[in-house]
């Protein structure tokens, strides 16, 4: 249902490349899903625009429903909401897009009101916030946190624990090196990952590896 743009092919409708499809039958279109997920990824596999496509989604299918991604600056969350989110709507298909109508759009949210009146909606910041968000993206977490320390532990403690037990919270991060927060949680659940069940998973992060073999233009080049 959905386009983006990329920089050598221009406008294409979003596909699942090998990583991202793995990733989503695996852990999320699967008969017992993980809710929590913490991702060390490779760079160029796409899992930035997967994740904000699958809280667009949710959005766009669910009513009174709030999704929010939290980016490392505020230049990323923008370009973000950009070429992510917004790009996304822009370019609905005519048929789908008539479902609801769209709040006239800030710089950091999209917002669909449907027939009934009803809102969902789909922030980004470069922090977290007060108030209740049915999915979090935390994006670039070891970065966030090497620069931002205060802010890192503001998002655990607070933003991530307001994220209901029915709600996906999803923490990607390429590696900054073998210290900090992001590296201990990470840490901490791979040395659990054959304990923690999904069922488990709404409280306790899972954790997934996704290295350079999975980039099939790394590996075929």
């Amino acid at each position: 249902l959905y386009f983006i743009t990329t920089k050598s092919d221009g406008k294409q409708l979003f596909k699942c490349n090998r990583a991202q499809r793995h990733f989503v039958v695996t852990y999320l279109l699967c008969e017992n899903p993980y809710w929590r997920l913490i991702i060390l990824k490779s760079r160029q596999l796409g899992f930035t625009t997967l994740i904000n496509l699958w809280l667009f989604d949710d959005i766009l299918w669910n009513l009174n429903y709030e999704a929010l991604v939290v980016a490392h600056t505020l230049e990323d969350a923008k370009q973000i909401f950009n070429k992510k989110v917004s790009y996304a709507k822009d370019n609905l298909y005519r048929d789908v897009a008539a479902q609801c109508n769209f709040n006239k759009s800030s710089a950091k949210r999209v917002e669909a009101v449907f027939p009934d009146n009803s809102k969902s909606g789909i922030s980004v910041a470069n922090s977290g916030r007060s108030g209740t968000s049915q999915d979090l993206h935390v994006s670039e977490f070891a970065k966030l946190w090497k620069a931002f320390p205060t802010r890192a532990e503001e998002i655990i403690t607070g933003t991530i624990q307001a994220v209901p037990t029915n709600g996906n919270v999803f923490i990607e991060s390429t590696a900054e090196g073998m210290a900090g927060l992001y590296y201990e949680m990470f840490m901490g659940a791979w040395k659990r990952r054959d304990k923690i069940t999904p069922n488990m998973s709404v409280a306790e992060f899972f954790p997934v590896f996704y290295n350079w073999q999975w980039d099939d233009s790394s590996v075929n080049s």
